[in-house]
């Protein structure tokens, strides 16, 4: 919201609860101020609203992962809280990639072939990225996903995690 004092006070009385809470901030801008201008302040806004809930989200997935309350980090434990749809929401550093293995006719991946696993017959295709399925898997079962560019805990406990249902 932009605006005098009471502009923005007597505008905000007029919404409703829910509208009210989608507000993040109230922005200083010229009352000449072109519509690229107060876009640009509004998408910074934004931007750091999005951080900051980001980085909130992966402080609470370490926070439950030390306390053992239904959430599990590293890649093994996030894939495979994915494939069996226990995940809730994954959180990821954006530049995290690893490579694995899938099998063709059950879509199973693992991260290491050996005689030990499950599956074990039928055509394997390497993946290049095992990140972006585990991603892609929880896109296409609506599991909500955070991107943080660096988060310096989620890097040291492996740089993905999922907060899980059970």
């Amino acid at each position: 919201m932009a605006g005098t004092e009471k502009n923005v006070a007597a505008f905000k009385n007029l919404l409703s609860s829910r509208l009210r809470d989608l507000v993040l901030e109230r922005i200083s801008i010229s009352a000449n101020a072109s519509s690229g201008e107060i876009q640009e302040k509004a998408l910074d806004v934004v931007r750091n609203a999005a951080l900051k809930d980001a980085i909130e989200s992966a402080d609470l997935l370490l926070s439950r992962v030390q306390s053992n309350e239904r959430a599990v980090v590293g890649l093994v434990d996030t894939l495979t809280a994915v494939q069996n749809g226990r995940a809730e929401h994954v959180v990821v550093l954006s530049n995290y990639a690893r490579s694995a293995y899938r099998f063709v006719d059950s879509g199973m991946i693992l991260l290491e072939l050996n005689e030990d696993a499950p599956l074990a017959s039928g055509r394997i295709q390497e993946l290049p990225d095992a990140v972006d399925s585990v991603i892609r898997r929880s896109l296409l079962q609506n599991i909500d996903v955070t991107f943080l560019d660096e988060h310096k805990g989620l890097q040291n406990a492996g740089s993905i995690g999922a907060f899980t249902r059970y």
